[in-house]
C-alpha cells in the first residue's frame, strides 16, 4: 500500500465517487439509472478537505490502520509527497518517464500546426534527400516540370501586377 500527502491542488480518481444519472421513461414509467465515476476535487488549502491533521491522505490500497485514507486509482504525480517506502518506488518510477511538461501544454494549437508537424516529421525521416523523385519518373522529367513551374511563376506575377491599381496624379482628386 503507497500513501501519499497532497502538497497541491489535485482531480483526483477516488474509489466510490460517482455521479448518477436517472432518468424516467415516460411510455413505460421505468427508470434508468446510469452511474459514472469522475474525478474528485481536492484543496490542500481548504480544512473541509483535509482527512488528518497533516492534510489530506491518499493511498493506493484500503488498509485498517488507516480508516480515513482516501483510496486513489490512477499514478502518482509530483505534486504528492510519498509517506512510505512502496510510495517512494511508485513516484521514483513515474518520474523516470514524466518529462516534465503538461500534458494540456503539450497539445497542438491549432490543426494547422499538427499538420505541419507531420510534414515536418515526414522530412526528416526521408534523411536529408534534396529532392524527392517519384518511382519510374526520369531526371529529366523533374527538370521539365521544374522549368514549367518557373514560367507559371512568371506569368502568375505578371498578371497579379496589371491588377494592381495605378496611382493617380496628386493634383486630379475628385
Amino acid at each position: 500500500m503507497a500513501r501519499f500527502l497532497l502538497k497541491e491542488k489535485h482531480y483526483i480518481n477516488i474509489v466510490g465517487n460517482e455521479w448518477e444519472r436517472e432518468e424516467t421513461n415516460q411510455a413505460t414509467g421505468k427508470k434508468l439509472r446510469q452511474r459514472f465515476a469522475v474525478p474528485q476535487y481536492l484543496d490542500p488549502d481548504d480544512s473541509k478537505d483535509h482527512n488528518s491533521p497533516e492534510g489530506i491522505i491518499v493511498s493506493t490500497k484500503e488498509d485498517r490502520r488507516y480508516p480515513r485514507d482516501l483510496i486513489f486509482t490512477g499514478l502518482p504525480t509530483p505534486d504528492m509527497m510519498p509517506l512510505d517506502d512502496e510510495a517512494e518506488a511508485m513516484l521514483e518510477e513515474y518520474k523516470a518517464t514524466y518529462k516534465g511538461e503538461h500534458p494540456i501544454d503539450s497539445l497542438p494549437v491549432s490543426l494547422a500546426e499538427s499538420i505541419a508537424k507531420a510534414l515536418e516529421m515526414q522530412i526528416e525521416s526521408m534523411g536529408g534527400r534534396e529532392k524527392a523523385i517519384i518511382p519510374n519518373t526520369s531526371l529529366a522529367r523533374v527538370e521539365e516540370l521544374e522549368k514549367s513551374n518557373a514560367e507559371l511563376k512568371a506569368q502568375l506575377a505578371e498578371i497579379l501586377s496589371r491588377l494592381e491599381p495605378k496611382s493617380e496624379p496628386a493634383g486630379r482628386r475628385v
